[in-house]
């Protein structure tokens, strides 16, 4: 059978972070000390590192621009809008609400940054700030043209030698993991059940898988993701001396996130905020 590619060309192209794939581009992304968490594709993963790889050093630009390729997924299916331009730097389309404001976002590719929502009856615009700065550029669009927008799912925020990265708490959702506190308390109206630890061979179905419209809902017990998404990462770009915390942040408090969550990518593989139908697992 032919082989599209001898076996030179194909250790060479395993030695590069451009043509490697699966466990090759594993191997060198932890080489260069980016191990890839499960639940971020290997093309964004891929363009995180090159931005670190290239960029400036302890600059805000380029914390940003590793956190905006590897969340490209999420700002690519749920924060990707075409919108009308009606003004110089102000935008129209459908579902502008309290969560657009205050966001880094790319208009054409270009970075912007959003300011606020119009009052009614205006209230499906949203304006851009007009002044240039070191992070965006101000928005000079032209009238009734349409553009395309993709918000960021975070911002980023400087105190002395901290960053601290605000990201959007949908992102980071998760059903509720805890006890509570006294023997017999009553859940609050909407409150979701507890999770527990699923037991394997219980004869009732509900023990061994749980019910995930339901509960109780099982407890994941791995968190080493969060930490070589963030801070392990973030602590190589940083300039010496420089700290970083990240803080979930709920954008609009009336409204719901417009971002999926990580839980939902690890179980489902999807980042919508709206997960796939459930499938019921089944154990011979």
């Amino acid at each position: 059978m032919l082989q599209p590619f001898s076996r030179a060309e194909k250790l060479l192209r395993e030695l590069f972070l451009d043509t490697a794939k699966g466990e090759s581009f594993e191997r060198l992304a932890s080489y260069y000390g980016f191990r890839k968490p499960r639940y971020i594709s290997e093309e964004a993963w891929r363009l995180g590192i090159k931005k670190a790889l290239y960029g400036a050093r302890g600059t805000p630009m380029m914390c940003l621009s590793f956190l905006e390729a590897i969340f490209s997924e999420w700002i690519r299916e749920t924060s990707t809008y075409d919108a009308l331009v009606v003004s110089p730097n102000i935008v129209e389309f459908d579902d502008v609400s309290c969560n657009h404001e205050g966001r880094y976002v790319r208009v054409n590719g270009v970075m912007h940054r959003s300011s606020r929502v119009r009052e009614a009856p205006n209230d499906n615009q949203l304006v851009l700030q007009p002044m240039d700065t070191m992070m965006f550029k101000g928005a000079k669009l032209t009238t009734l043209e349409t553009v395309k927008l993709e918000f960021l799912p975070f911002d980023i925020e400087e105190y002395g030698c901290e960053y601290r990265i605000l990201l959007d708490k949908g992102v980071l959702g998760m059903p509720k993991y805890y006890f509570p506190n006294t023997d017999g308390e009553a859940r609050s109206a909407g409150e979701l059940p507890n999770g527990h630890i699923m037991q394997l061979f219980s004869t009732v179905i509900e023990e061994r898988f749980g019910s995930q419209t339901e509960g109780p809902y099982p407890i994941y017990l791995s968190a080493d993701e969060f930490a070589s998404l963030f801070f392990d990462a973030l602590d190589m770009m940083l300039a010496a001396g420089v700290r970083e915390s990240v803080l979930m942040t709920q954008w609009c408090p009336d409204e719901a996130s417009i971002y999926g969550s990580l839980f939902n990518k690890k179980v489902y593989g999807v980042v919508t905020v709206d997960p796939p139908a459930l499938i019921t697992p089944t154990r011979s």
